[in-house]
């Protein structure tokens, strides 16, 4: 089952917005793949600012190693 992941800063998204990402998530996800919608899943995983990482020469962030999924480790 595919699975999306999407992080923001705590307190960003209301329900509604995270229902319309995920309802495009998985909308595309079914266009391009063919799937039927109940294949995708998108969770949404909301990291305190404090943990939030966000580089001054562009705007890409990053998150801190604490708050990053498990199936990132660098082991």
């Amino acid at each position: 089952m595919p699975t999306y992941f999407c992080t923001t800063l705590e307190g960003r998204l209301t329900a509604e917005q995270k229902r319309k990402i995920a309802g495009e998530i998985t909308r595309v996800h079914c266009e391009v793949t063919g799937a039927p919608r109940f294949f995708a899943q998108v969770i949404f995983q909301e990291v305190s600012e404090e943990r939030h990482l966000s580089t001054t020469s562009s705007s890409s962030t990053a998150i801190s190693e604490a708050d990053a999924p498990p199936w990132t480790s660098r082991e």
